[in-house]
């Protein structure tokens, strides 16, 4: 026969109680690293809980790099869509593989706190308003995700423009802009002369245009580089 000790049953008690704080407090739990897959983490808890409730946050060490959108299940309480605080979907790279992430269930989602704002690069595709571009060099393209609806941009190209009645050239962004124009200063070398050109970014669109200096025509005999570093908003 089992003897069950009044004590023993206090100290189960107590922890089930404590557990329960924690939950209904706010208090982060902290669920290890996660297993699942890129895209559908999952955890584990300690104490556990068997339900999830507005409010509850949760502390996890990535076992993954996501890659796209991405949910998180805790305990097998099902799968949740994570999403940015302001309630975007996540980037891929917003969670990278051995970093420390907090997450804030708000009776939907799970909110991811601290998103990584990492380097990301991409090979943009170059075209002209009108004729060819050719003999295109990318140097580099990269952008990162700073915040909400929010991208740093970084480009650096050239080649040959084909036609000279082409008054841009026009290079594919990694996002699709806000429905609003976006323009500002860049740096460009049309006929080995620098100029102090400008882009021009689409609304709703995911094209930037680089115009030269008072938007005259591109020359066609030599390469043109545009540099270019700013920020758009996306959509």
């Amino acid at each position: 026969m089992t003897t069950v000790y009044a004590d023993n049953i206090r100290s189960v008690t107590a922890l089930l109680s404590d557990a329960a704080t924690m939950i209904d407090k706010g208090t982060i739990m902290y669920c290890g690293t996660t297993g699942g897959s890129a895209n559908a983490h999952t955890a584990s808890s300690n104490p556990t809980f068997t339900g999830l409730a507005t409010g509850m946050s949760v502390r996890v060490v990535a076992g993954f790099t996501n890659t796209s959108t991405t949910s998180l299940n805790i305990n097998s309480t099902g799968t949740v869509t994570v999403k940015r605080t302001n309630g975007d979907a996540v980037y891929g790279g917003d969670i990278v593989a051995g970093s420390v992430y907090d997450f804030f269930y708000n009776g939907t989602y799970w909110l991811l706190i601290n998103p990584t704002y990492s380097i990301n690069t991409y090979t943009p595709t170059l075209t002209t308003q009108a004729g060819t571009y050719t003999s295109t060099t990318i140097t580099y393209a990269r952008y990162v995700s700073v915040g909400p609806k929010l991208v740093d941009m970084e480009v650096f190209f050239f080649g040959t423009q084909g036609a000279a009645t082409s008054a841009y050239l026009n290079f594919t962004l990694p996002y699709t802009s806000a429905a609003i124009e976006q323009y500002g200063p860049l740096v460009v070398l049309n006929n080995a002369v620098y100029e102090i050109g400008n882009y021009y970014v689409v609304g709703s669109s995911t094209n930037c245009r680089c115009y030269r200096n008072a938007q005259t025509a591109w020359g066609t005999t030599a390469n043109n580089y545009v540099i270019a570093k700013f920020s758009y908003q996306i959509a």
